[in-house]
């Protein structure tokens, strides 16, 4: 079961790297009503991918475990 969660984690975070951190925008987005720039939108989302990318590697090699 965690090697099908480790390729799911994987996924996502692939998805998160080509897809989520593209974005054009000028002003950032808006976060309980602070902008954020749009180079720390972009650095979230880039560790976020990362971070999924490591984890859901080593969830499918044993390394790491949910319980």
């Amino acid at each position: 079961m965690e090697k099908i969660a480790g390729v799911a984690i994987f996924l996502v975070g692939l998805l998160i790297l080509f897809f989520g951190a593209s974005t054009g925008r000028e002003g950032g987005m808006m976060v309980y009503g602070v902008r954020v720039p749009s180079w720390a939108d972009k650095l979230l989302q880039y560790g976020s991918g990362i971070v999924s990318i490591w984890f859901g590697v080593q969830l499918f090699f044993g390394n790491a475990h949910f319980f």
